[in-house]
């Protein structure tokens, strides 16, 4: 289900439309009769010319809504209609209109009618969280809306950054937006030991997810940021019963079976894991970020040619995905493929704008080999701490690279004093293998909390 509502009229902010339309999907989405197509996949085809029924078939859709969204002054008008995909018939049209500070209640409206037109099964608690929209200051939904735009497209670090300073101006300027505490979270705990220390990120992420719950207990954002709070905080059995609760509340969420699927194949269930990442794809279908992370997490489970497969479909469709390159290195890294794998990450690195560190590598490499392209990288590293956050996980896993095992568990050490999230991946990530056996990791494993089967990450 579901085409981006496209700009209208004087409709001249297009996060507009974008966000409207993202927040439509989501609403549908909390139906559990109805399959709901993910805003990233559906937004390719916003401006597109191709015939509805060639884009429903790649969407694997019998419908599709389409619309218009047009604002003039303090007033909005949101005109919908439902599409039989096959036919290309339209079997149902209506406009709803209101005030722009009303434009959460016109969204509930349109949902609701979508879900009677399809003549699908809505629970009185469905039916209940559709109509009941509570008020939100105009001000502070117009910067969430800001936010959720820059969060769902972010690309860069600056993209990260505006979604959080929309979401935090939301709260600012209504202290019970429930939504936006939970894109404050969901933001934190995503960068929870990337451009963040753990144990700052996720002080943050919980506060939000914590007031996001406690102002509106029945919104599935809430629990999933809240699930990344527990997997950071160690807490494997409440991560499992939030993202459970996070997927029952909207089962369309591709984000949700993403990000839960990724949790069971850390915690040693990889089938079931690969299972729930693949019905992200199903929902979001056109969506490279999901598909690369099933890539990767194909590589977590050591199916390396499958892995390779996923991550070259992604680079087909989109040629500047950074991930889908590092994906490729790290296959061809863990196939002695020292070549190919230095290509890939040097293309990685291009692609994130690091083209220096990217060329010096590719130096060292012809001179040295796959050791002095290692060491480089390890130095940008160690001169990098000195002046900004590093995870001591990438110092460890390049001393594992190295060879060097004791230099690998100080930093290991390090980042289970920091209490670093990441430690989660411990028993499935593959270039921990050649310390599996040492005493010191199976110790770590234990005082970590996860399951002490080493090969928990590994599919038969």
């Amino acid at each position: 289900m579901g085409k981006g509502f496209p700009e209208g009229g004087e409709v001249s902010q297009d996060y507009l439309a974008d966000v409207i339309t993202d927040e439509l999907i989501n609403e549908l989405g909390q139906i559990k009769t109805l399959r709901v197509v993910s805003r990233t996949s559906v937004m390719q085809f916003k401006r597109s010319r191709q015939p509805l029924p060639e884009i429903a078939n790649m969407l694997k859709v019998d419908g599709v809504v389409e619309g218009a969204v047009l604002q003039s002054g303090r007033r909005v008008r949101i005109t919908a209609e439902l599409v039989d995909a096959k036919s290309d018939k339209q079997l149902w049209a209506h406009s709803y209109e209101g005030k722009a500070d009303d434009l959460l209640a016109l969204q509930g409206r349109v949902a609701s009618a979508v879900a009677q037109q399809v003549h699908v099964a809505v629970s009185p608690d469905e039916f209940a969280r559709l109509t009941n929209v509570p008020s939100v200051n105009p001000e502070a939904h117009d910067a969430y809306l800001k936010g959720v735009f820059f969060w769902t497209t972010a690309g860069t670090p600056e993209d990260w950054k505006k979604a959080l300073e929309y979401f935090e101006l939301a709260v600012q300027k209504d202290p019970t937006y429930a939504r936006a505490y939970a894109g404050l979270a969901g933001v934190y705990g995503n960068l929870t030991d990337q451009s963040l220390p753990s144990k700052t990120a996720i002080m943050k992420a919980r506060a939000a997810a914590e007031k996001a719950l406690e102002l509106d207990g029945s919104l599935a954002e809430a629990h999933l940021a809240m699930a990344l709070v527990h997997d950071a905080d160690w807490n494997w059995p409440a991560a499992d019963a939030e993202y459970k609760r996070a997927i029952e509340l909207n089962p369309n969420s591709a984000m949700a079976h993403n990000w839960y699927g990724q949790d069971l194949i850390d915690l040693g269930h990889p089938e079931s894991g690969i299972s729930e990442i693949k019905k992200a794809v199903d929902l979001d279908p056109l969506a490279t970020r999901i598909r690369t992370s099933l890539a990767w997490r194909l590589y977590f489970v050591r199916q390396y040619d499958e892995s390779l497969a996923e991550a070259r479909h992604v680079l087909e469709v989109e040629p500047r995905s950074a991930f889908a390159h590092h994906v490729c290195g790290s296959v061809y890294e863990q196939q002695h493929k020292y070549d190919e794998a230095v290509t890939e990450w040097r293309q990685n690195l291009i692609l994130l704008g690091e083209e220096q560190l990217a060329s010096s590598i590719a130096a060292a490499y012809q001179r040295a080999g796959d050791a002095g392209a290692l060491q480089v990288w390890l130095s940008h590293f160690l001169e990098k701490s000195r002046h900004e956050y590093v995870s001591p996980l990438r110092m460890a896993e390049l001393y594992v690279l190295l060879g060097n095992k004791n230099q690998a568990f100080l930093w290991l050490e390090k980042a289970f004093q920091a209490h670093t999230g990441d430690l989660m991946k411990l028993n499935s990530y593959p270039r921990w293998d050649p310390l599996r056996s040492d005493r010191r990791f199976v110790d770590l494993v234990r005082r970590v909390g996860l399951p002490s089967d080493s090969k928990a990450g590994s599919l038969p």
